[in-house]
C-alpha cells in the first residue's frame, strides 16, 4: 500500500511539473517598460505583472502582433480575456492589477519562432 501511495504521489508531482514547464515569466529590467522573449512560443504561456490602466503592447519582428501568430489571448488575474484595445492589433488596456497570462497561438508549429517584445505603459 505504501508503494502505491508513493507511486501515486510521484506521478502527481511529475504531472504538475509538466503543466508549468512551458510557463515563461516576462520581467522588465529596472527602469524599463519592456521585456522580451526569443524562441518557439507554441504551447507556451507567458506571465506578466501589470497595473490597472496600463496599455500592453505585444510586438514581433515585423511590428504589431507576432510573426506567424493566428491569435494572441491575454487574460487578467481573474481569468477573463481582455479584448483588443480596438485601435491596434497587439494592444490591450489593462483593467485589473495583477499577474496576467498571455497565450500566443501560431498558425502552425513551424511558424512559432519569433522575437517578441512585451511593453506596458
Amino acid at each position: 500500500m505504501k508503494i502505491l501511495k508513493t507511486l501515486l504521489a510521484c506521478s502527481l508531482i511529475a504531472f504538475a511539473g509538466q503543466s508549468f514547464a512551458n510557463t515563461t515569466p516576462i520581467k522588465f529590467a529596472k527602469g524599463s517598460y519592456c521585456g522580451s522573449f526569443t524562441g518557439n512560443y507554441a504551447n507556451r504561456t507567458f506571465t506578466l505583472g501589470l497595473g490597472k490602466g496600463q496599455t500592453l503592447l505585444i510586438n514581433g519582428n515585423e511590428g504589431a502582433g507576432v510573426d506567424g501568430a493566428k491569435d494572441i489571448i491575454v487574460k487578467g488575474p481573474n481569468g477573463k480575456t481582455l479584448p483588443y484595445d480596438g485601435q491596434d492589433y497587439g494592444q490591450w488596456i489593462v483593467r485589473t492589477t495583477g499577474k496576467h497570462t498571455i497565450k500566443i497561438i501560431p498558425y502552425s508549429p513551424r511558424d512559432a519562432y519569433s522575437s517578441i517584445e512585451f511593453c506596458a505603459y
